[in-house]
């Protein structure tokens, strides 16, 4: 990921002095034609960033919202992603937004876009503002969004952005390189029967964690689990407390952010009676991962080789020499204590 998020070689920087032209991309199954080279483009979300630096856009960023993980997105990205304009760690308003001067707004439902604020890409284009949207958050009916493949949505999106910033090349090489490392984790040796992994975001009166579609789900997979909530079809679901004692989990995997402390959520697994006796939390078999790479962006790959190291460790799935792109200690999280 290092070499990916890098700055912009010397003769890269030359093609940027060329008229602008344009190219037409596919995003969430309509055709569009966004001026290229994007010369200021604003991006929210970490993940998000990272798919434009990793196709050799750090010029091309004119400003970043809604990051709350900048910590793993300078560890991934070095000077590239230091040298940006944090413009604000919040989901960003039209004012503030428009305040960047963007000429393309690359962000997603969910992730800086929603109805209810009024930033959606019609409001944008009555600023003459393009916008081009995480794949992952497209919205559709339910077959569409079932039948579609994370990797193949983060792959699409980082040759299209590599596109839009004017380095294809970088885009084709990023996908390429996403493809590789899914490989080998798929022909890693597997267990007979996958381990059941819970993905514990939060808790109250049901668990917040991800249901059978979108890119956690294909993280779990990948790594050589099952994740216990895939029959929901839904990205995220609240699961009652009842329904996990039904599908108890060999291992949890937690989400990682500032709201919610890694000691506070294994409390409430060890406290509450559906889940104290399940075989992960009886035998203490968590691992903890940044929120930053469990939506749509290049450390998804990096996530699923982590949590399949942590299947390792456990004697949950056999041992392989797949070494994780971003080691434990780069993650700055707590726990993850199977690393060693």
């Amino acid at each position: 990921m290092l070499a990916g998020c890098q700055a912009p070689t010397e003769s890269e920087e030359g093609a940027r002095d060329e008229p602008a032209g344009s190219v037409v991309v596919e995003n969430c199954g309509e055709d569009k034609e966004i001026v290229s080279p994007a010369r200021r483009i604003l991006t929210t979300d970490a993940s998000i960033t990272m798919i434009a630096l990793a196709v050799g856009g750090a010029e091309n960023i004119a400003g970043v919202t809604t990051v709350t993980d900048r910590h793993l997105l300078e560890n991934a990205c070095g000077e590239a992603a230091a040298g940006l304009d944090y413009i604000t760690p919040d989901v960003a308003s039209m004012e503030t937004m428009l305040g960047a001067n963007p000429d393309l707004v690359f962000s997603g439902w969910g992730y800086g876009l929603s109805d209810s604020t009024g930033v959606t890409p019609d409001a944008l284009a009555k600023h003459d503002i393009d916008s081009y949207l995480l794949s992952d958050s497209c919205r559709g009916d339910a077959a569409t969004i079932l039948g579609t493949d994370p990797w193949d949505s983060l792959r699409t999106d980082l040759e299209n952005v590599g596109r839009i910033v004017g380095h294809a090349d970088r885009g084709e090489a990023a996908a390429a390189d996403i493809g590789t490392r899914l490989g080998v984790l798929r022909e890693a040796p597997q267990a007979s029967n996958p381990p059941g992994v819970l993905v514990f975001d939060s808790a109250s009166d049901g668990v917040f964690a991800p249901g059978g579609v979108g890119t956690p789900n294909a993280i779990v997979e990948a790594a050589g689990g099952k994740n216990v909530l895939a029959d929901v079809e839904e990205r995220w679901t609240t699961a009652s407390w009842e329904s996990l004692a039904a599908h108890p989990a060999d291992a949890i995997v937690f989400v990682d952010y500032p709201a919610y402390k890694l000691a506070d959520k294994i409390a409430q697994l060890r406290e509450n009676p559906s889940t104290r006796d399940s075989p992960a939390v009886r035998e203490g078999r968590f691992v903890n991962i940044p929120y930053g790479m469990w939506t749509e962006g290049p450390l998804n790959i990096d996530a699923a080789e982590l949590v399949r190291k942590g299947l390792e460790s456990y004697g949950l799935v056999p041992d392989s020499d797949i070494e994780p792109g971003m080691s434990v200690a780069e993650l700055g999280v707590d726990g993850n204590d199977w690393a060693g």
